[in-house]
């Protein structure tokens, strides 16, 4: 079993910068959620989509008394910048990668008022901390009711804090983190949804799409499927069941992760599958499966809006 607590590097985390007196109200208009009355200190998850309300890239918003950034793990970070920088107008805002110049870690299943004061105290809040002359960007989350610290810095501040951290917090492995997210069905742009997939499709609108915010980039759709109800596929996590015969209504698991008993994944399936509880499933190794929806749990309320 995975333990209850441990740390990780995260070296796919992607951070871009904004700045301009107009950052707020230009990534307001650019993504599925509300940016304009965020205070400092505060995050909130997007997905930033095209006129289609197709998925580009998805991620944590972070505001700060000066700038905003970006947070993805991971995603296409050139992507994402063509394509806000294409709609830079007359607007007092500039988006720069500082990804080269940071390295991450995430600290799981610990409180972090253990690990440092100032630390953030609950989700959706993030904070600058020193330790051990260490000064690092800190923003906390929780994935499948678990505390998940994102910790971001130069490669010599997160090395210097890893050390400090695994005094006290053992070292994971990659595939706990991963089984975490499948479980929390934190999508990986690219691999689990694409500019294939609408953002609703992602079954996260309660924490990632406000329907109140206005007019957005990729708004009309998004509105229209929330007037209808439901989309006609989600993505969902589930857990592999027993092996089962191929079947033309297979799907195909985007992630996968058999290192603890039962094996969960993701995959995209089609909405009414969710009402039944169960679907049919292949690995990437060809391998089919029974399986359980364990989230989301309906289509409508905890899964789709």
């Amino acid at each position: 079993m995975p333990p209850s607590s441990y740390l990780v590097s995260l070296p796919e985390l992607l951070r871009i910068r904004a700045t301009g007196n107009d950052r707020a109200k230009f990534l307001h208009n650019f993504c599925t959620n509300d940016i304009i009355s965020m205070a400092a200190g505060t995050w909130r998850e997007a997905f930033f989509t095209n006129v289609k309300a197709r998925i580009l890239a998805h991620g944590f918003v972070l505001a700060a008394e000066d700038h905003h950034e970006i947070w993805m793990l991971p995603g296409d970070e050139e992507l994402l910048l063509s394509h806000l920088n294409r709609y830079i107008i007359t607007e007092d805002v500039a988006f720069d990668s500082i990804t080269s110049t940071s390295a991450a870690m995430a600290v799981v299943g610990v409180n972090p008022d253990s690990l440092s004061d100032g630390m953030p105290s609950e989700s959706g809040r993030w904070a600058d901390v020193a330790v051990d002359n260490a000064h690092v960007r800190c923003l906390l989350c929780q994935w499948a009711g678990q505390p998940v610290l994102f910790v971001s810095g130069s490669v010599k501040e997160i090395r210097s804090l890893c050390l400090k951290i695994t005094e006290t917090v053992q070292t994971g492995e990659t595939a706990d983190l991963e089984r975490l997210r499948i479980q929390e069905r934190f999508p990986l742009i690219g691999r689990d949804l694409s500019d294939m997939h609408l953002a609703p499709e992602a079954a996260r609108n309660q924490s990632a799409i406000c329907y109140t915010k206005g007019c957005y980039l990729g708004q009309e759709p998004i509105a229209r499927i929330d007037a209808i109800g439901q989309v006609n596929r989600v993505l969902a996590s589930i857990e592999i069941r027993t092996e089962s015969e191929d079947s033309e209504s297979v799907y195909e698991l985007s992630s996968f992760d058999d290192t603890v008993s039962p094996a969960v994944g993701l995959a995209v399936i089609k909405a009414d599958c969710i009402s039944s509880g169960s679907a049919i499933v292949r690995t990437t190794d060809g391998h089919v499966f029974s399986a359980i929806i364990s989230q989301p749990a309906t289509v409508t309320g905890d899964g789709i809006r």
